[in-house]
């Protein structure tokens, strides 16, 4: 089966894509000290936005789409967060992992970009936490995408 362009998705397809970099924000913000405060909000908001003009070429047309909505996205994440630390992790992964099927059925360059973007979306959103969620957390979400992604590629 031929891959899909980013366009070619339905609207129920680019939601959880579209959603991503919100979630990462918010995992990369709490990711030490359990709250994300208004300066990390507003520097998500203000990367979202400057990703419409500095992203990869492949995914500025997906960014300014990101950019229409991010804030309430944002502001929806933090408002469905669980109020237990561990479940907030658990409840990002899963709404992360949404992603999986669908980079699945898109072109090989577009995910990898993709799944590279967020993490550097990560390390932005939250400076001090960088290496932590780097090495540690970010990876555990990530690595099981491109897995899955990419099982049938040889």
């Amino acid at each position: 089966m031929k891959p899909l362009d980013y366009k070619d998705l339905s609207p129920e397809e680019k939601s959880p894509l579209l959603d991503a970099p919100a979630i990462v924000s918010v995992l990369s913000a709490i990711s030490n000290d359990g709250i994300i405060d208004a300066n990390e909000k507003a520097d998500a908001i203000k990367l979202a936005h400057l990703r419409t003009f500095t992203a990869a070429d492949i995914l500025k047309e997906f960014y300014t789409e990101v950019d229409k909505n991010f804030e309430s996205s944002l502001n929806r994440i933090i408002d469905n967060l669980p109020a237990d630390e561990q479940k907030r992790e658990k409840h990002l992964s899963s709404q992360l992992s949404k992603c999986t099927p669908v980079l699945s059925k898109l072109d090989r360059e577009f995910s990898l970009t993709y799944i590279d973007s967020l993490k550097s979306f990560a390390k932005h959103v939250f400076h001090s936490n960088a290496h932590f969620l780097e090495y540690f957390i970010l990876p555990v979400f990530m690595n099981e995408i491109e897995k899955e992604v990419f099982k049938d590629v040889k």
